[in-house]
This record gives C-alpha cells, sequence and structure tokens, in this order.
C-alpha cells in the first residue's frame, strides 16, 4: 500500500509542468545537516561521554544511565530502586559534578 501512494506522488509530481525555477531556488532551502567535522566531534564527545561514565561507581552508572538515556524521571527512577527522592536526586548531582570534570580534562 505504501509503495503504491509512493509511486502516485511521484508520478503526480512527474506529470507536473516544471515552474521554471532556476538552480538559485535551491539556495532558499539551506543543508541543516551536520558537517562532516561536526559529526567527528559528536563522535567524540560520545566517546569521552562514555569513557567518563566508566569511571563512576556501577551504582550511579546505572542510575544516570536510566535517568538521561533510559528517560526515566527521578520519581520513577527513586520507586524502581526502593530510594528516597533525594538519595536519587543527590546521587545524580554528585555523579554529574564527577562527569563534569571528567570531560573537562
Amino acid at each position: 500500500m505504501a509503495t503504491i501512494a509512493r509511486n502516485g506522488a511521484i508520478d503526480r509530481l512527474r506529470s507536473r509542468k516544471t515552474s521554471g525555477v532556476g538552480i538559485e531556488a535551491i539556495a532558499e532551502f539551506p543543508d541543516t545537516r551536520p558537517t562532516a567535522e561536526e559529526e567527528i566531534q559528536s563522535a567524540d564527545a560520545r566517546g569521552g561521554l562514555e569513557r567518563c561514565l566508566e569511571t563512576l561507581e556501577r551504582d550511579a552508572q546505572a542510575i544516570v544511565r536510566r535517568a538521561f538515556f533510559g528517560e526515566i524521571t527521578y520519581e520513577r527512577l527513586a520507586e524502581s530502586e526502593g530510594l528516597p527522592l533525594g538519595t536519587i536526586k543527590s546521587r545524580i548531582r554528585r555523579s554529574l559534578m564527577k562527569l563534569r570534570l571528567c570531560l573537562e580534562q
């Protein structure tokens, strides 16, 4: 069904007359994708983050990963860990401070 819809859309586009818009019109649609250099920097940053996460204690590492990569709220995290909310917040804050120091090195 998706193929039929796609082919129908392509046929409609091909059947339209050209609008007379030249290549200059492409400038109106800037390329917002990251450059190769930005991609490399992003990959380096991810690698540095992973390296720094490994320096945390196992429990702290798991909590930070679940909170930020698992997209779980602090409240749900506290419930699932069986810890008070304040304890979770404190552990995450201390872990983030350690990560910041590690990433700055």
